[in-house]
């Protein structure tokens, strides 16, 4: 007879926050923002994230990286994006001192994310 290893699954006091980071992730990926695994432990951000908790929350809820080539990137949300720039951006900039004129040099910053936090779909 072959001895059968039981496991026992631990139950962890964080259940409210996993469901809440996953409401969250699932609410941002509808609306087409990019998530990556920085992001992530940003909004879990009130308790003490492991590196070891995000990868096991990832697997049970079959969420990996993946790279977005050409017509997958889609937009963000222009009112938010035109929201962040007049609320947001002014505090930010602010604190700094105008060391180069944007305006004059035409200095453009673009930001690509190239590897985003996904749910395992076949249609994704």
């Amino acid at each position: 007879m072959a001895l059968q290893v039981v496991r026992k699954k631990r139950h962890r006091n964080d259940v409210a926050v996993q469901a809440s980071l996953l409401r969250w992730f699932t609410n941002a990926r509808m609306q087409n923002a990019p998530i990556s695994r920085g992001i992530l432990t940003e909004r879990a951000v009130h308790f003490n994230t492991i590196d070891g908790w995000l990868s096991r929350w990832e697997q049970r809820n079959n969420i990996v990286f993946k790279k977005l080539h050409g017509g997958k990137k889609k937009d963000v949300h222009k009112p938010t994006a035109e929201n962040w720039m007049t609320d947001c951006l002014p505090g930010l900039v602010n604190d700094y001192q105008p060391d180069y004129n944007t305006h004059a040099t035409e200095l453009y910053y673009s930001v690509h994310v190239t590897c985003l936090e996904q749910i395992k779909r076949s249609y994704w």
